[in-house]
C-alpha cells in the first residue's frame, strides 16, 4: 500500500526513509462532495452528524474537502440548525 500512496505522489519520501504527507488532493465537484457526505451518514452509526464533522473523516485520506449548507443536495440530505451555528446534516427519508 505505501508504494501506492507513494506512486500517486501522496507522500514524499525523506531522509532515512521516512515517509511525509506530501499534499491533499481537495475535492471541488459537489455532486462528489455530496456522495462522500451521502455514504458517510450511511456507513455511520449516527442518524446525524455535524456538517464540520462530516467533512472532516479520516477515512477519505488523501482526499479533503469543505461543504457549505447551499451545497447540500436536499433530495438526499436534511438540515437543522442547533444553536447558533452548528448544523447537523441528517439522510433525507
Amino acid at each position: 500500500m505505501l508504494g501506492s500512496i507513494y506512486a500517486w505522489e501522496v507522500v514524499q519520501r525523506g531522509k532515512g526513509n521516512i515517509y511525509t504527507l506530501a499534499r491533499r488532493v481537495e475535492v471541488t465537484d459537489v455532486r462528489l462532495k455530496n456522495l462522500l457526505a451521502e455514504v458517510t451518514l450511511r456507513v455511520s452509526e449516527y442518524k446525524s452528524m455535524p456538517l464540520a464533522m462530516l467533512t472532516s473523516q479520516n477515512v477519505f485520506f488523501p482526499f479533503t474537502y469543505k461543504m457549505s449548507i447551499a451545497e447540500i443536495d436536499p433530495k438526499k440530505m436534511t438540515i437543522d440548525r442547533q444553536g447558533v451555528d452548528v448544523f447537523m446534516i441528517s439522510l433525507a427519508e
